[in-house]
Parts: structure tokens; C-alpha cells; sequence
């Protein structure tokens, strides 16, 4: 037996329709709002493979947008948290697992001015740790 007609949403792009919403801080009837405005389907398990992929498009320029327009870190933050990765001899995986802990997020440039701060403080009472100990330069 063949198959006729459009094929269904897949579920590869249902979750990354979602994920782009969190990612925007949007609800699930934001996300309807914007699968109905592009396709005239409300509900997003209507949609085809076809119209996943119209809407992803639009998300994925949505969230680029948004993230141009969040508040980042300084560039002498960013440049701090670097210059303090290297005195604490911390590779780049270990500087994303601090950031994580610290501030939730994975990037140190989507953190905020803020958040940035937040890490700069907590790296440098690392080092100070690490110097009082003595065990500066010992991590990795």
C-alpha cells in the first residue's frame, strides 16, 4: 500500500519547535500563535512535514533575534573570565560547567551583565581558595 498526501510533523521537529520556544521564554499558546499566523493550523500535531519546517525557519530567525537584543556581558567581562579561566588553568569545558553551576547557563555570552558579574565573583573566590591552599593551578 502506498502513501498519499503530505507527511506528518515529525517529531524531531515538534521538539525543536519547543525548545526554540522555551529558549524565547514563550508559552505553548505563543508557540500555537505563531504555527497558526505561518500555516492557519492551530494545533501544532496538524501540521506537516512541510509546515514544520516553514515554522522552524521562523522560530529559528525569531530566536536569533532575540538573542541579538539580550543583554551580554562586556567584553572586558568576557575578557576577565577568560584572563581568570587561564590563571585557574581551567580548560574551556570547565569554565561551561562553572558557568552552568553558577548561572544556569551553558555559554558565558548568553549570561547577562549581571550573571557575568556573578561568575567573575565566584571564579575569583576559586582562586583565592586556591592560592590560600596552595593548590593553584592544579585543577583542569
Amino acid at each position: 500500500m502506498t502513501k498519499t498526501g503530505p507527511s506528518k510533523l515529525t517529531d524531531k521537529q515538534r521538539r525543536k519547535m519547543f525548545a526554540l520556544a522555551k529558549s524565547m521564554g514563550w508559552n505553548i499558546d505563543a508557540l500555537r500563535d505563531v504555527v497558526w499566523a505561518m500555516t492557519g493550523e492551530r494545533h501544532i500535531s496538524a501540521l506537516t512535514t512541510a509546515g514544520g519546517d516553514v515554522v522552524l525557519e521562523e522560530l529559528e530567525r525569531l530566536a536569533r533575534e532575540v538573542r541579538s537584543f539580550r543583554p551580554q556581558p562586556s567584553p572586558n567581562q568576557v575578557a576577565k573570565i577568560y584572563k581568570l579561566g587561564y590563571l585557574l588553568r581551567w580548560k574551556s569545558i570547565t569554565i561551561r560547567r562553572f558557568n552552568r553551576r553558577t548561572t544556569g547557563k551553558w555559554d558565558i555570552h548568553d549570561n547577562t551583565p549581571g550573571e557575568a558579574s556573578k561568575l567573575i565573583m565566584a571564579m575569583e573566590g576559586v582562586l583565592k581558595s586556591d592560592e590560600e591552599s596552595g593548590r593553584h593551578g592544579r585543577r583542569t
